[in-house]
Formats: C-alpha cells, structure tokens, sequence
C-alpha cells in the first residue's frame, strides 16, 4: 500500500483553474479513446463511465463553492478512503468502550454470561445463563452500567418483557414503504400488505438484523434460553456475513 500526499493548499488554490481545464482535458482524451478505439474492452468503458460520474458530481459540489479548486481524481479517492477508514475507526473504538463496561459489569457478576451483536445502529447484549425480569434491580443496575437506552429500559418495565427486532427495517434494507398501517380496513388493504411482505422479504433476506461478535464471561446458556436463542439468531441471520439494515 501507497500513499498519495496531498498538495499544498496554496498550489491548490493557485492552480484551480489550471487544474480544472486539465482535468477537462483528460477526461475528453479519455472519451475520444474509448469512442474511436475498435479494440476498446466493456470494462475499460465502465470504468471510464464511472471517472465521468464522479467527476460531474465533483463538479455540481464545486459549482456551489464559487472559487473552490478541482482536485486531482487519484487525490479525491485518497480523502473518500480515509474518511471511510476514520468513520470505521472511531465506530470500532466506540464499540469497544460500550463492551468494556459490560465486561467489567460481568467482572462483578461472575456468573452472568452474555452474548454480544452488532446491529446497523448499536450493540445488543442476550443474558444467556440465567432469567430475569426488567423490574429486578440486578437487571436496572445492568441497564445503568451499561448505558441502555432509556427509552428501551421504560418499555421493558411497561411490558414486563424485552423486546429485539428479528428482521429488518424496510427504510434500511430498500424495501418500499407498507401501503397501509394496522388496523388494515377490508380485503383490498390486506391483498396489497401481502404483496408488499413477499416484495419485503425478497429483499430483507439479503440482509443481517445483528451480527454475532463475542461471548462475555462463561458462555453458559440457560435450558429455557437455548430454544430462543437459537431462533434469533437464525431470524436475525446473526452469523452470516449479510449487510446490516
């Protein structure tokens, strides 16, 4: 691996013009290449497709900063790769602080055994060696070590239970919006959901709801948890390698 070192901000924008009327040019050389060439592959043309889309949507950003200058394509790619692998990064290392604090929650509790997931929007922690209800003050104090959402702990108090999604969220995984909200009104209403859950589940079963990540402390399971466990992870598709959503 290389790295392609960013020019000077004053070059930059020194030779904005400059840049820009070379980079026209090159982009015009290229077209008229594959254009004429009688030997020009399908792949060499996708790709040069592919510089001339990036290039118009370089251009509309720039058209909204008067004066900005164009920057070389290969120095373009440079920023979209780091600013993926810094989002990456910090995702990571906000993991593993939430982890941590599980970790050493489980350090006070020897016993407790989890199983920790991440999905498109966080983490989620099962508690596999035992059960316990919200209300329990073991489980509170889980809640507050660990920082759960407090909108989960307050439903998990009002309905005596916890809830997990299984599938995906349709406005994740590009599925259509549903036509219609429940209570659905008549035969036409319920005759459009079905073809609108067939359209959702073509599309959701290319997709993950969670992803297993780690065993935090003895990896027992409970007899009564084994079954549901094993549920969710084939619902959630938590040990596949499928996209969040």
């Amino acid at each position: 691996m290389c790295e392609v070192p960013r020019p000077p901000a004053s070059a930059q924008a020194a030779g904005g013009d400059e840049a820009r009327e070379r980079h026209d040019d090159q982009s015009d050389e290229i077209d008229a290449h594959v254009d004429e060439s009688p030997i020009a592959d399908r792949q060499q043309q996708r790709r040069t497709h592919d510089v001339r889309q990036h290039d118009a949507a370089d251009r509309s950003r720039l058209q909204r900063r008067p004066g900005a200058p164009v920057r070389p394509e290969r120095y373009q790619l440079a920023d979209r790769v780091a600013e993926r692998k810094a989002r990456e990064d910090a995702r990571i290392s906000a993991e593993a602080g939430r982890i941590s604090r599980l970790a050493d929650w489980q350090q006070r509790h020897r016993q407790a055994a989890f199983r920790v997931y991440r999905t498109a929007a966080g983490l989620r922690y099962l508690l596999t060696s035992s059960l316990h209800g919200p209300e329990e003050a073991l489980i509170g104090d889980l809640f507050e070590a660990t920082g759960a959402d407090p909108a989960y702990r307050l439903l998990c108090r009002q309905q005596k239970t916890y809830r997990a999604r299984l599938t995906p969220k349709y406005w994740r995984c590009g599925a259509a919006r549903p036509p219609h909200r429940f209570p659905y009104e008549g035969a036409p209403h319920i005759a459009e959901m079905e073809r609108w859950t067939a359209g959702y589940n073509q599309t959701a079963r290319r997709h993950a709801t969670c992803l297993f990540l780690v065993v935090i402390g003895p990896g027992s399971i409970a007899p009564e948890i084994q079954p549901v466990l094993a549920e969710h992870d084939r619902m959630t598709q938590a040990e596949s390698n499928l996209p969040l959503a």
